[in-house]
């Protein structure tokens, strides 16, 4: 009998909200998060039937549509040489996708990797760029004849 009580007063507590003292039923308390434009998070995002991934970044902004309020995440895919920004519409329709606040420990990579990855990217499409140049005066130089005296 003495657990019992026990168990009961634990599932009550006091709680304080903005200076008023309530009792509140542990069990039927709902938590929920409050997020804010450019807040931290954590998503989650079911890639095959059993997996699943975790990205970071942060909330971009809210889109306050009638009936289907929109949190819009960007959110970082880091591969080993490469990094990609991506975008996430999160409303009660998004399957498959979770979000939770992102504390200062859960950050496992830095701003320096960040920007070494985007800057390897740049080198890699100016190289991809001279290539197409290359091209572009190979064409010009062999098959520009061509079209300057067509026959008839």
């Amino acid at each position: 009998m003495f657990f019992y009580k026990k168990l009961l007063l634990m599932e009550k507590q006091v709680i304080e909200i903005n200076w008023i003292k309530m009792e509140v039923d542990m069990r039927h308390v709902k938590v929920v998060d409050k997020y804010w434009i450019w807040d931290n998070v954590k998503v989650l995002i079911q890639e095959y039937s059993d997996t699943y991934k975790t990205y970071i970044w942060c909330i971009c902004w809210f889109d306050n549509f009638e009936g289907r309020p929109n949190i819009n995440i960007a959110y970082f895919d880091i591969w080993y040489s490469s990094v990609d920004v991506k975008f996430i519409d999160y409303n009660k329709d998004t399957e498959k996708v979770q979000i939770a606040p992102l504390w200062e420990y859960d950050i496992s990579i830095k701003k320096s990797e960040v920007l070494d990855k985007f800057e390897s990217e740049i080198d890699k499409k100016k190289i991809e760029i001279k290539e197409i140049e290359r091209k572009v005066q190979y064409f010009e130089k062999h098959f520009g004849r061509y079209f300057e005296n067509p026959k008839k």
